[in-house]
């Protein structure tokens, strides 16, 4: 438990761009349904950025994959900047999740046949197509996680905290309205791992973007000027001037 907490309720604000009620998910292991989340709820304003910790199994990856409609929930509703991402089919949410939100993923799932700028830039071709200043802004990314000298390599010959940096960069190259992060530093050493978290909420902070990061890390979690616990399937807010016993 995390200081004083109280359950994450979501006000009823029509500036909200990321709006989650009542969401339920569970998973079938050894034959029986074990809930993951249970009536979440969840309410961010564009600008604004807040780490979620917890248990693992807790289901902090689980809820980002709902939000970006990678997964589906069994009931309850998200909408993002407007759009339903329960409904729809699967082509309109995916150019939707391209347009609108970048995703760090816990394993960087970066394409092993393509260079570390082209990793980048991956996420471009989906939309408007790779310009000169997307080029730019994948070199002004990267340099600023320490790859500038890396931008002609592959996966393959990066360490596992130069690949993740490459995918936190990736994420951002479209400049989403939502940055989703699922355990963004956890692969790295303590200095690029403040790195990482500086550019995350430098460039949300610039672009007036929301970001939700799950994190492990309590120095990063307590960082955010939102810090929730994911208990029981609910979030709770956490006091972030508290000392955790656990994350």
């Amino acid at each position: 438990m995390i200081g004083s907490m109280s359950e994450q309720t979501p006000a009823e604000d029509a500036s909200a761009a990321l709006e989650v009620r009542k969401l339920f998910k569970s998973y079938v292991s050894a034959g029986q349904a074990v809930s993951i989340l249970r009536e979440l709820d969840l309410t961010m304003k564009q600008g604004e950025a807040a780490s979620i910790t917890g248990p693992s199994g807790s289901g902090k990856s689980t809820l980002l994959y709902l939000i970006s409609a990678l997964d589906r929930p069994d009931a309850g509703e998200i909408s993002l900047l407007g759009q339903d991402m329960v409904a729809g089919g699967e082509s309109k949410q995916t150019a939707f999740r391209n347009a609108h939100i970048g995703f760090v993923f816990q394993d960087h799932n970066l394409l092993p046949q393509l260079n570390v700028v082209e990793n980048v830039l991956l996420p471009c071709l989906a939309g408007s197509g790779v310009d000169q200043s997307r080029r730019d802004l994948a070199g002004q990314l990267l340099e600023r996680v320490g790859l500038k000298d890396r931008l002609t390599h592959l996966p393959a010959q990066l360490s596992g905290g130069e690949r993740q940096r490459v995918a936190v960069c990736r994420a951002l190259i479209n400049q989403p309205e939502l940055i989703l992060a699922d355990e963004p530093t956890g692969n790295l050493d303590t200095a690029t791992a403040g790195v990482v978290g500086d550019l995350l909420l430098e460039v949300s902070r610039e672009a007036g973007a929301m970001l939700l990061c799950v994190t492990h890390s309590w120095d990063l979690a307590r960082r955010f000027p939102t810090c929730y616990q994911l208990e029981d399937g609910r979030l709770v807010t956490a006091d972030s001037t508290a000392t955790p016993a656990s994350v």
